[in-house]
């Protein structure tokens, strides 16, 4: 089987992409909106301002690397598990991805773990349970099909957040880039 018959098309993508940006870009201004005030006492408006766009580069960056690591898990999973029902699935894993950046950024401090070990625990745990998550939707979404267009119809409504998201966070990166080679 050739590899790139396991890329999903762009009509396929862009849904999955709306969802991993609404859902970062919505976490990163609900807490952004917390740290103005103190941006307030301690910063200028322009401060604030550019405070703000290293944050919008920032949450591009991080849309994309969700982006990429779905699409590697595409590649490597068997077609009948994740390719032939791409929309649904990967709304599936981006759900479960940020379940598990929810607990790892408030149930669990990676800082306290004892070192390498731990850390290397934790990474698989994480990637272990995706992929029985993925398994597991993959057979409920076959046996119910009702599952599977709530999450398609959900990223499919997400597509209008695509248009405010990423050109906010290509002009913040754009800025950025201004400022660090002028």
């Amino acid at each position: 089987m050739k590899v790139i018959s396991k890329i999903p098309t762009r009509q396929e993508i862009l849904p999955i992409f709306s969802l991993i940006l609404f859902i970062v870009y919505s976490f990163t201004i609900y807490r952004m909106l917390f740290q103005i005030p103190s941006w307030l006492y301690s910063h200028t408006k322009p401060d604030m301002f550019f405070l703000a766009v290293y944050v919008f580069a920032v949450a591009l960056i991080e849309c994309l690397l969700v982006l990429v690591f779905i699409l590697v898990l595409n590649l490597i999973t068997p077609r009948k598990i994740f390719r032939d029902q791409f929309l649904s699935q990967g709304s599936m894993m981006v759900i479960a991805c940020t379940i598990w950046a929810f607990i790892l950024k408030y149930q669990v401090d990676i800082f306290a773990l004892s070192g390498l070990r731990d850390v290397s625990i934790m990474i698989l745990l994480v990637v272990l349970s995706l992929l029985i998550i993925l398994v597991v939707s993959s057979f409920l979404m076959k046996r119910n099909p009702g599952i599977k267009s709530i999450l398609e119809a959900t990223s499919d409504r997400m597509i209008i957040f695509a248009w405010i998201y990423v050109p906010v966070g290509m002009i913040s990166f754009a800025i950025v880039l201004v400022r660090i080679f002028i």
